[in-house]
């Protein structure tokens, strides 16, 4: 679902939002100010799993994808983040089983 609001755009990804759209009580500038305080605060608005992080950074940044943390280990996985065309943060993790295989 792509939501236009006053210039803002946001692809709403996550599944809170998709259920809080069918809310009738809940307006499209809300869920616009919840995306906006969701980039702010650095949480991504969805999450992919990949099977080699490394790999799909550099596939990725030689796209000219723009990056705002690079690979980072966190505990059991090592992930990624990025700003979309829409201005919502993506986040790419590989977990450490995957980590070690490569």
């Amino acid at each position: 679902m792509l939501l236009r609001h006053e210039g803002f755009r946001s692809l709403c990804l996550a599944r809170e939002l998709l259920r809080e759209v069918d809310e009738p009580a809940l307006s499209i500038a809300a869920i616009a100010r919840r995306v906006r305080a969701m980039f702010s605060q650095g949480i991504p608005l969805a999450a992919f799993e990949v099977t080699d992080i490394a790999g799909e950074f550099s596939r990725l940044t030689s796209m000219g994808v723009a990056f705002t943390r690079q690979p980072t280990e966190a505990g059991p996985v090592t992930l990624a983040v990025f700003a979309d065309t829409c201005g919502n943060l993506i986040q790419l993790y590989q977990p450490a089983a995957a980590r070690s295989a490569h």
